[in-house]
């Protein structure tokens, strides 16, 4: 992803814009553009700073660029860079004592200034070398409020000596020997001295101003024409008449360009002197020159032979690829005047070595307080979006619920329905099932009797024979046939020595101890379920008539046929025999027959059914 940024190099007569684009680790110069400020010498500073605002909103409009953030770097006087040299000490304790530095060094108190510091090398012994930047406060925040009242923000204040430096450093190899670049402005000239990743550097107070004002006084011109005279007036390289050419006003103009050269001259061989003094081991190898005053005629020409090595032209397009309409005409003059803006872009980018900042304090919480309102904000949108989700979810499971809710009522409704659907078909089973058992019953009834007699007439002798079957009720008395008048007394003797029946003989119904796998009485069978009470005993009376040859044989046949009734189990069933003789002289009679006759009563007992 490409990274873009626009910046303003302040000076004291002009500004100067680039917008640079960095993209996969290269860095384009998009758009450049210079402007005069045109401000009268006198003008106070609050009119300076409209003037440098409007002129730069003017500028951004022209070249249509949509942003509204920028980075200045300032130039000038009212910029103080010092550099230091600090013992060695522990990390900790570098920030203290750089702060004792900066009130020593700048000529103003530390609470009245924005400053800032970076360390730029240090020795083999543990020395850091600090460079300590710093501005009045008036004066950075009155300009930094009129650019922002302009609509216009600005992230980054920078200077230019250190813009200048990112610029050379990333332009210009590092070498063992030092390099000097001279930076020729209206006001002032900043000489750095670059060793590898060291840096020197003095602002000069001498400048293209200088030059302009020597030739108002001297000639007694305009301002105007002084500075027309600067750029075509060369400067002589000595004191020789020889080298004056020209009439009288060029030759008077020549003398007085050459007499500030001079001047400059002297206060860069004493920065140069001060270098070595201290680093008495490097070497001077290249000299650079740029700024607008290296536009006025022989400038390096004459700074070569003063300084003994030739002077060049520092252009940032080394490693700076320009825009593509740029010619190398354009190339040189644009590059002359667009080093310390370009260093500052190069610093936006990433690519820059020293980082110095000078935004004012307040204007850098307001930044954060932005910063933090964006934050905010988008917490609270997004906090906003997250509840409404969950409204909008929880509205729509309370909507799913109130709808479920509402089919599991009917379901329940449906389910309550069908129970009692449910009911009423099993009442109308059990109805049915009752009636159909009552059927059964009655079938089975209607067959019972038959199924008896087939049992009777299965199981009787041949000598048996029934003459007559009657079926009567009996309430449940305990004995078979009691109260019915069907007992024969034990001790009453059957004719012709028919046997007694054993003593207690006559089977007995008792209710709690029916016979075993009998229904006859007793438990559920044997029991009313209306009335819980015994129900009623079937009694079938028959009468039976027994033959035999002898009384003898009639008696064991009479025995015979009590055992095999009493053995007979049908349907709970409980059969006696009872002989009744009322008559011996009537069975007497049949003996013209040749046979015995005996008449019996059989009675079969059974629940009723």
């Amino acid at each position: 992803m490409s990274k873009l940024t626009v910046c303003f190099d302040i000076g004291s007569e002009s500004i100067k814009m680039a917008m640079l684009e960095e993209e996969d680790g290269s860095i384009s110069l998009l758009d450049y553009a210079a402007a005069e400020l045109g401000m009268p010498q006198d003008a106070p500073q609050d009119e300076r700073n409209r003037i440098i605002a409007r002129t730069i909103k003017s500028i951004l409009f022209e070249k249509k660029i949509k942003t509204k953030t920028i980075s200045v770097s300032l130039s000038g006087q009212s910029v103080f860079v010092r550099f230091v040299k600090l013992p060695a000490v522990e990390e900790s304790k570098v920030a203290q004592i750089v702060r004792y530095e900066a009130q020593q060094q700048v000529p103003f108190p530390i609470e009245d200034v924005e400053w800032a510091y970076q360390v730029i090398g240090s020795t083999e012994g543990g020395e850091l070398d600090i460079v300590i930047v710093a501005v009045r406060k008036g004066v950075i925040s009155s300009l930094i409020d009129t650019i922002i009242a302009q609509g216009v923000d600005v992230d980054t204040v920078d200077v230019s000596t250190t813009s200048l430096y990112n610029c050379f450093a990333y332009n210009e190899e590092a070498l063992d020997q030092g390099m000097v670049l001279l930076d020729l402005g209206a006001k002032t000239t900043n000489l750095l001295i670059c060793v590898g990743d060291k840096l020197w550097a003095r602002a000069i107070p001498i400048g293209g101003d200088n030059f302009t004002a020597a030739l108002c006084k001297d000639l007694r011109v305009e301002p105007e024409q002084a500075e027309s005279l600067k750029k075509s007036v060369a400067i002589v390289t000595s004191d020789s008449p020889s080298d004056q050419t020209g009439d009288e006003t060029t030759a008077q103009a020549s003398q007085s360009l050459t007499k500030v050269a001079k001047r400059l001259f002297t206060e860069i061989s004493r920065s140069v002197g001060y270098f070595r003094s201290q680093w008495p081991d490097i070497k001077i190898g290249r000299v650079m020159l740029t700024g607008g005053g290296s536009f006025m005629e022989n400038i390096r020409g004459f700074l070569g032979d003063k300084l003994k090595i030739e002077v060049e032209d520092f252009v940032p397009f080394k490693k700076i690829a320009p825009p593509p309409q740029m010619d190398q005409e354009q190339l040189l003059q644009i590059g002359r005047l667009m080093g310390d803006v370009i260093g500052l872009g190069i610093r936006k980018l990433g690519a820059g070595k020293l980082a110095i900042d000078l935004l004012p304090r307040a204007v850098v919480q307001r930044h954060e307080l932005v910063k933090k309102r964006v934050y905010i904000a988008a917490a609270v949108v997004m906090l906003i979006a997250t509840l409404t989700v969950q409204t909008l979810n929880m509205k729509t499971k309370a909507t799913t619920l109130i709808s479920d809710h509402e089919t599991l009522k009917e379901w329940h409704e449906e389910d309550r329905l069908r129970n009692q659907e449910i009911e009423k078909l099993d009442r109308i089973q059990s109805g049915i099932e009752k009636n159909l058992k009552k059927i059964e019953t009655l079938q089975e009834a209607r067959l019972y009797w038959l199924d008896f007699i087939d049992v009777l007439k299965k199981n009787k002798p041949k000598y048996v024979w029934f003459t007559s079957i009657e079926i009567i009720k009996q309430e449940q008395t305990g004995r078979l046939g009691a109260g019915m008048g069907y007992d024969m007394p034990p001790d009453q003797p059957m004719p012709g020595r028919l046997p007694d029946r054993p003593q207690g003989r006559e089977r007995q119904l008792d209710r709690d101890s029916p016979p075993s796998g009998s229904a006859a009485t007793g438990g559920k069978k044997g029991m009313s379920k209306e009335t819980g009470k015994p129900k009623p005993l079937v009694v079938l009376k028959g009468y039976i008539k027994i033959e035999g040859q002898t009384s003898q044989e009639l008696a064991n046949k009479t025995i015979q046929l009590r055992e095999m009734l009493e053995s007979i189990d049908h349907k709970g069933a409980l059969f006696f025999v009872n002989v009744k003789v009322k008559d011996y002289n009537q069975i007497e009679n049949r003996r013209d027959l040749g046979i015995f006759e005996i008449q019996a009563e059989l009675v079969a007992s059974m629940p009723e059914y």
